[in-house]
């Protein structure tokens, strides 16, 4: 490994800014390590070196770099920051793991059972969320577009996704349980559930 031509951190951050070349290349050589990992389109692969190099200007002027760690670490981990979130982008929003084992009914019937579990969990949330995951699941927007349309911040939009998504597994579960335990109501459906109010 050669050595490098910076005694620090602190002087390869301001040559970095400055835009000198030998800084650059150090830099750059961080970046495409930390992103071969993955096998991208070259021009994915090249719009997302760029995207980690905004990345990384913005903090180092911003200040964020404190030290706490290598230089190349901070590096390597705006770097796997950036493509996660560009990956994100690509594949779109997670798909909700909505599975339902039934008793011993026909492969009919338990998809029969599992739809009308879905609709009554889904019946139990509050108008805000139903919106909210039929424009995420249904209709594939992406969390900006969601969060654009709903008035919210994309963060907002991504904590209040989490906890739809666990209190769906929950009630899912529950519903599931009673029927499997014999709880369940005529037909073999459980009891509806009132939606809630937030």
């Amino acid at each position: 490994m050669p050595k490098s031509a910076f005694p620090d951190d602190r002087t390869l951050i301001e040559a970095y800014l400055l835009g000198e070349p030998a800084a650059l290349q150090t830099i750059d050589r961080w970046i495409d390590a930390a992103l071969r990992r993955r096998f991208l389109a070259f021009d994915a692969l090249d719009d997302l070196r760029q995207d980690v190099r905004m990345r990384l200007v913005k903090s180092l002027r911003a200040g964020s770099f404190r030290g706490g760690a290598s230089l190349k670490t901070y590096v390597h981990q705006v770097a796997h920051n950036a493509e996660a979130d560009f990956l994100r982008r690509v594949q779109g929003p997670p798909a909700l793991p909505l599975v339902h084992e039934a008793s011993e009914a026909g492969a009919a019937e338990k998809g029969a059972i599992a739809e009308e579990l879905v609709r009554r969990v889904l019946r139990g949330l509050s108008e805000i969320d139903r919106k909210l995951m039929a424009m995420l699941f249904e209709e594939r927007c992406s969390y900006e577009e969601t969060a654009r349309r709903l008035g919210k911040s994309v963060g907002a939009i991504k904590v209040r996704v989490h906890r739809c998504r666990r209190k769906i597994r929950e009630r899912y579960g529950d519903l599931a349980a009673e029927l499997h335990d014999g709880r369940a109501g005529p037909g073999g459906i459980p009891p509806r559930t009132k939606p809630r109010k937030e």
